[in-house]
């Protein structure tokens, strides 16, 4: 489905288009645009038959090439919809999101060279793509390596575990340009994290990371763990978002009262990030 923003009382509206019953001609004009969302249940393989057929038969090419912004989430196109518009090239956009397709892992090679031949993007976000990661994860990171323009980069709920905190390792201190790495929801060991931080404070001050994202790995750590955590972020200098692991009331309650015994600054800011922890989920 493609959003029409038009001006209204000087506000932005947005126009639902089913794009699956939509004709040739209004689908037409609704690809010349800078930002093009399909983000329906309906959109399936023959809705991107019929975007590549008039993007390769028409003069659409041109638009395709010039959009800024392209977002896939939660559609039914799978891997072989994705692959149609993969071929239509995406190295010209600034920002690609991707979710809930069910992309598998034989896609991720040719998804990563164009992200490597990029100058113009700028973030990158892949959601719940399970599979597109299981055998691929190596050779994806050895294609960002050779990007020079990827500011943001966040892969989550993608089942990443310990092979890919490698090839996230290795890949960390090549880039200069990323400020910010959102690994969410994922399957990382505290030896994985652990793998991380090291990477990172190994980067010391060269490049412009700023942002690492750690929150809610599966399984959830522990409250040792998540201190432990702490004290290396603290003793390395750095600061990786890590303390919503241990947001469930009764690890909130254990963890006031075995603070409530301390006094010094450290503790108190940890404890306060608890009780905000514990309002908000409540």
């Amino acid at each position: 489905n493609q959003y029409n923003k038009s001006i209204n009382n000087n506000e932005l509206n947005y126009k639902w288009i089913p794009v699956s019953i939509t004709s040739e001609s209004e689908l037409h004009r609704l690809i010349n645009t800078d930002h093009f969302v399909l983000t329906s249940p309906s959109i399936n393989l023959s809705v991107c038959k019929r975007i590549n057929y008039l993007v390769n038969s028409t003069d659409l090419i041109d638009c395709w090439l010039s959009m800024k912004s392209l977002l896939i989430y939660g559609t039914n196109i799978k891997s072989k919809g994705f692959e149609m518009l993969l071929s239509n090239g995406i190295s010209h956009l600034k920002k690609l999101s991707l979710g809930y397709i069910g992309i598998k892992s034989h896609v991720c090679k040719e998804l990563g060279k164009q992200i490597s031949m990029s100058s113009t993007i700028i973030s990158l976000y892949l959601d719940n793509e399970s599979k597109l990661f299981n055998e691929s994860i190596n050779d994806f990171m050895k294609y960002l390596q050779r990007n020079k323009s990827l500011q943001l980069l966040s892969i989550r709920r993608c089942n990443l575990s310990t092979i890919a905190a490698q090839a996230i390792s290795r890949y960390i201190p090549t880039t200069n340009q990323l400020t910010s790495l959102i690994l969410n929801d994922n399957n990382f060991t505290i030896n994985d994290i652990k793998l991380l931080i090291v990477s990172i404070a190994n980067k010391g001050g060269k490049g412009r990371l700023q942002h690492v994202h750690l929150l809610n790995q599966n399984p959830l750590l522990t409250t040792s763990q998540v201190f432990e955590l702490e004290k290396w972020n603290k003793q390395l200098g750095i600061s990786i978002t890590i303390i919503t692991n241990i947001i469930k009331s009764a690890v909130c309650e254990y963890e006031l009262e075995k603070i409530d015994d301390r006094n010094d600054t450290y503790n108190r800011v940890i404890k306060n990030a608890l009780v905000d922890l514990k309002h908000k989920y409540q």
